[in-house]
């Protein structure tokens, strides 16, 4: 099944000085990219049975133990958002390896110079982009920028659910100081 997208990758990338500025707030650093099926009915159905997917989590959850889903409404379609870090806390995964950024991620090199011993970059931090070649008949791996408005896309979307402690629970249900990405 394929949808015509409205696809928005973004990474920030800025000057030297951003990395040095408060650098606990490196693990908040993020990829980010936005699908949007413009009313398209599988598109549309795909986000419906994610919604669904999402209320059966209730049945398994204590209250307050996650903060729920829902898709994003933009131009009154839905958009699906998906988000990955660029970084791990090295001391919550003992052990974790770290990696190199790939160029097409990072090709200023800011991230990768924003690294220490408290923030590293592993293997669940990587987000990969692949490019179907008929000719081949196989996917290839190809930078993020490939991608535009308008392509037609196929997204693999995993959910993790952590537990949070029991302060982190009540404050995962106000949102009120959250911003819009």
């Amino acid at each position: 099944m394929s949808t015509c997208v409205s696809l928005f990758h973004h990474v920030r990338y800025g000057t030297d000085p951003w990395v040095n500025r408060d650098k606990h707030k490196r693990i908040f650093l993020r990829q980010h990219v936005s699908l949007t099926g413009h009313g398209a009915p599988s598109f549309t159905a795909a986000v419906e049975k994610l919604t669904l997917l999402t209320q059966d989590f209730d049945r398994f959850l204590e209250p307050k133990a996650w903060t729920g889903w829902t898709p994003t409404i933009e131009d009154k379609c839905c958009t699906l958002d998906a988000n990955n870090w660029f970084y791990t806390l090295a001391r919550s995964v003992p052990g974790a390896v770290d990696i190199t950024f790939v160029k097409t991620t990072d090709p200023r090199g800011y991230l990768e110079r924003a690294k220490d011993n408290d923030f590293i970059h592993t293997a669940d931090n990587v987000v990969e982009y692949y490019q179907y070649d008929k000719g081949k008949n196989l996917y290839l791996e190809v930078d993020p920028r490939t991608f535009v408005n308008g392509d037609i896309v196929e997204a693999h979307l995993s959910f993790l659910m952590v537990k949070l402690s029991t302060k982190r629970q009540d404050d995962a249900t106000d949102t009120s100081s959250l911003g819009k990405y």
